[in-house]
């Protein structure tokens, strides 16, 4: 123990130390319930030793020390706890926000304005079966126009539905985009802010470290981050494995805008050149997600999956390259799916329908050329599948169309029963011994459904006099063509007057053929949701597999997203055993310090009256 005053500084900094530790373990207390706190701890170290002897061969270095000195006041962080449960939380915030997305799907597939979808569906078919017991009976007539209509608004309210949450869902990522650039800008000058702190070993920057901590958890929920801090406390993180907040700024995140969308992506501003329109985006997209590759992580992600690059069409769904990607592309997007498998479904009962009050056959021609009824040329000419028209106007100028002609229409040899949908390799013509007729008894028969932007057929006088409808296929260049959702309507012609829906034989006989296998039609097993669905089905059973593969895929998230949200949970348990203030814990240490404080002072006031006796003595 050291003589004299020297004693004095022993008991002094035990004072000082255990008044310190006081005030740390009072300020833990304080802020118990403080939302990011991270408790704090102090370390002990000894002061200076003033030393007495050296070392010999026969003793050890005598010496004494000046008492004990608050060593440092550390913040109590397990970096390997806070990794694990950024990344849980991330992967948590993928599956969540995907199984929200899901959730309003399934709520936009049963219930629209008070009544499930599948209703207007079922009151369709049932207005045909009506159609097929007196087709001229004007009421059936006009119950099959009412049903027509109702069936056109509420898909049409459908897919509007979908697209405006494919609107909300961009508008959610451009919102996160923008908080995450915020979140950078922050922790940054965080960083700043903590080096200035801290720069001379004296004081260690609690309260900023805290409100840093807890935005890097909260970037943790939109992506993918990795966190290095070096030794004067600045944090390096990258976002999705590229440089986010680096040492001299936070990088930016910007958006890219799709002209025919309005869709954003995400793109590195530092590593993109958009005077060539190269971008390096955010997020790979293309990734299996899967969390052996770490690809299942972020709010945003999920969003982006969920949202889709376009609007869902019957086109994805079927797919047109030999490795099947525009399905792929398709089953990343819960909203672009589901729009896909609805057009499918609208446009089989649209041809259905279409295909049986006006039907089509192949001509076995390649080329046909004539005169349309205002006297001016045109020509319709197959090759591989499309059919190019061509029409010199009166003013001599040439327009060209160039259509489909790869359009699902019905074989009627096979009878009913054994029907298939064919596709067309020669030109399509007005299936004329088939027809029907309307109360007016005029060719071509009336399709129930028309295209906004085309007639069902060209009429066309060949050079031999031979009359031709040629079928009006869906234009490649014209989207208004195509018997799409949003694109169709009921024939006008029919609406005012429901008397010229096709009914009639040409001899003016009840065609109740027509209205049988129109009936029979609807229920044909032939219709299969995706290239990997191997059990066919009927109209009514395609949209019950719609919801069923919808609610599938919300059930993976669900319970994927909840097993998330417990381990997220577990490790922030444990997270919080380290950081979190213990009530019981910090007043046993309040104990303790005060002990050691009443220790000190006694200490002080047994050396003080040593001191006072010793210089008493001496007199």
């Amino acid at each position: 123990m050291a003589n004299g005053f020297g004693s004095l500084y022993v008991g002094s900094s035990g004072l000082r130390g255990a008044q310190n530790a006081i005030n740390t373990t009072a300020n833990n207390l304080a802020n118990m319930d403080t939302i990011g706190y991270v408790r704090e701890q102090v370390i002990f170290a000894d002061e200076t030793y003033n030393k007495i002897k050296d070392v010999t061969p026969r003793t050890n270095m005598q010496q004494h020390g000046l008492g004990v000195s608050i060593g440092d006041v550390v913040h109590i962080r397990d970096i390997f706890l806070d990794k694990a449960y950024r990344l849980e939380e991330g992967r948590s915030s993928f599956y969540n926000t995907s199984y929200e997305v899901v959730e309003q799907i399934e709520d936009f597939l049963q219930e629209l304005n008070g009544m499930e979808f599948k209703e207007s569906i079922l009151e369709l078919w049932q207005s045909f079966q009506e159609y097929e017991k007196e087709p001229e009976n004007s009421t059936n007539q006009n119950l099959v126009v009412e049903k027509t209509e109702l069936f056109l608004s509420r898909c049409d309210a459908l897919y509007s539905d979908l697209i405006s949450y494919q609107d909300n869902l961009n508008d959610q990522i451009k919102d996160s985009i923008d908080n995450i650039n915020k979140l950078a800008k922050d922790i940054y000058k965080l960083n700043l802010e903590i080096q200035k702190v801290e720069a001379g070993k004296l004081e260690t920057a609690m309260t900023v470290r805290d409100i840093r901590d807890a935005k890097i958890d909260e970037l943790a929920s939109y992506g993918k981050i990795s966190v290095e801090e070096d030794a004067t406390g600045f944090a390096y993180i990258s976002f999705e494995n590229i440089d986010l907040v680096g040492s001299d700024r936070a990088y930016e995140i910007e958006l890219r805008k799709d002209d025919h969308t309005g869709f954003y992506t995400p793109y590195w501003k530092h590593l993109s050149d958009t005077r060539v329109k190269r971008y390096q985006d955010v997020y790979n997209l293309d990734a299996v997600i899967s969390p052996e590759f770490d690809s299942d992580v972020g709010k945003v992600k999920a969003l982006m999956l969920s949202r889709g690059s376009e609007y869902g069409t019957a086109d994805y769904l079927n797919g047109d390259d030999n490795d099947g990607t525009p399905y792929k592309e398709l089953k990343k997007s819960s909203i672009m799916e589901v729009q896909a498998e609805i057009a499918v479904l609208f446009r089989r009962i649209v041809n259905t329908v279409n295909n049986h009050f006006s039907p089509l056959k192949e001509s076995g021609l390649d080329t046909i050329e004539g005169t349309l009824d205002d006297g001016t040329q045109a020509s319709f000419t197959y090759d591989n599948g499309v059919v190019t028209y061509q029409h010199t106007n009166q003013n001599g100028v040439v327009d060209t169309y160039i259509y489909r002609n790869e359009d699902e229409y019905l074989d009627k040899q096979n009878g009913v029963a054994g029907k298939e949908y064919r596709k067309a390799n020669s030109i399509l013509i007005l299936d004329e011994e088939n027809a029907s007729y309307g109360t007016d008894m005029e060719l071509p028969p009336r399709e129930l459904f028309l295209r906004y932007g085309s007639e069902r057929y060209t009429k066309l006088t060949a050079s031999d006099g031979k009359v031709y409808y040629v079928y009006n296929g869906e234009r490649i260049d014209n989207p208004s063509t195509h018997y799409a959702l949003s694109r169709v309507e009921i024939n006008p012609e029919i609406k005012n007057q429901a008397g010229l829906m096709p009914c009639y034989t040409k001899n003016g006989a009840v065609d109740r053929k027509l209205s049988e296998n129109l009936v029979l039609a609807w229920e044909v097993k032939d219709m299969i949701i995706g290239p990997d669905d191997t059990i066919p089905c009927n109209i009514s059973a395609f949209y019950d597999k719609i919801v069923g593969r919808t609610a599938n895929r919300g059930s993976t998230y669900h319970s994927a997203g909840q097993t998330l949200e417990r381990s997220a949970a577990a490790l922030d348990k444990k997270r919080q055993e380290v950081i979190g203030v213990s009530s019981d814990e910090e007043l046993t240490k309040m104990i303790k310090y005060q002990s050691a404080y009443n220790a000190s002072s006694r200490f002080m006031t047994v050396i003080s009256e040593m001191t006072e006796l010793i210089v008493t003595q001496l007199r």
